[in-house]
């Protein structure tokens, strides 16, 4: 008796599994994309978006493709509903969820959502652990799409952010990529002291073929980094 009660549960559990892959598998969204396109109007949309503002991975792909559905539709200024689930999107922990909000707030340019955008960066590697670096990319990415002086004054808290070890991280080309875009001599100290790191750790390693990869990476890293430094100061020198 025991043993068919084994088998019985394994047979649950089982199924149980597969159903939930058939819901996370890449058909399903495709399911999504498919009613999504019979949608004719951005009412429609809206509607359609109260009837599954529960289901998060349902949100999450409406996020992912409201902002073309938008702008296929002439629409120029953003919905209400759109910034409200925009907003609800940023405070959620499942971190899929929030890549797309972000995605969409950097899109659709609201700079209303720099700030959250900000702390989701401030707060990935601690909230999202193995989902930090793309995060913290794709939030830089979206305060650079909304620019302006939004992302200037991004730009030290960017900074400051960042660990000295961050410059070993993925996102750290993204982050200099904004510096040297939005960055003004405010920044200069943030990126020497960076350059230093980088430089220092150059030299503690040395050049056998094991750490050879690791001490390119740094000589790469301090490379870039003197690259923006120098583009800095020749747009305040042109400034003067």
């Amino acid at each position: 008796m025991k043993k068919q009660y084994r088998n019985y549960s394994t047979v649950c559990c089982l199924f149980l599994w597969l159903l939930l892959l058939s819901v996370l598998s890449p058909g399903h969204a495709g399911s999504i994309r498919e009613e999504m396109a019979g949608i004719p109007t951005v009412d429609s949309l809206e509607q359609y978006y109260y009837q599954n503002r529960g289901d998060l991975y349902k949100k999450r792909y409406i996020l992912k493709y409201t902002p073309k559905f938008l702008e296929e539709s002439g629409v120029t200024s953003v919905p209400r509903w759109v910034s409200d689930a925009i907003n609800e999107s940023l405070d959620s922990d499942y971190d899929a969820l929030v890549e797309e909000a972000v995605i969409a707030a950097g899109k659709l340019e609201l700079a209303e959502f720099t700030g959250k955008i900000i702390d989701i960066f401030k707060k990935a590697p601690q909230k999202f652990s193995a989902y930090s670096s793309i995060l913290r990319t794709f939030s830089v990415g979206a305060i650079m799409k909304i620019g302006g002086d939004y992302a200037r004054a991004a730009v030290p808290e960017i900074l400051g952010a960042v660990s000295r070890e961050g410059v070993s991280q993925p996102e750290f080309g993204t982050v200099l990529r904004m510096a040297q875009k939005y960055g003004d001599e405010t920044i200069i100290d943030s990126l020497q002291n960076f350059k230093v790191y980088a430089e220092n750790r150059v030299s503690s390693i040395s050049e056998e073929d094991d750490n050879r990869q690791i001490r390119s990476k740094y000589e790469n890293i301090a490379s870039a980094l003197t690259v923006v430094i120098g583009a800095i100061n020749e747009r305040e020198v042109a400034h003067e």
